[in-house]
């Protein structure tokens, strides 16, 4: 996600010019970043498909500090699946 363009920017572009962006793999690992830093706003971005939801669901449940916020951006799986059909790609088990 670091890499993907925005409307003007990047997150890699951000964290270039100063910004506090950081690679976590945990929502748990940012909540704990927003407990140690109770002035700044944190925020998760929530990426995924459907096994990795549930984590940050966890996370809201067990009362996040007041700084902490979740930009959340899951998708599910058949959708994609079905558009990459529609698109003729041709899916292969293993």
């Amino acid at each position: 996600m670091l890499r993907v363009p925005g409307g003007t920017s990047s997150l890699m572009k951000e964290k270039a010019s100063g910004g506090d962006v950081r690679v976590v793999y945990s929502p748990f690992e940012a909540v704990e970043i927003a407990r140690k830093n109770p002035g700044k706003e944190i925020v998760f971005l929530g990426i995924g498909f459907e096994t990795t939801a549930p984590m940050t669901a966890q996370v809201l449940e067990k009362k996040p500090p007041d700084n902490f916020s979740v930009l959340c951006s899951h998708r599910v799986v058949p959708p994609a699946m079905d558009f990459l059909l529609k698109a003729g790609m041709k899916l292969t088990g293993s």
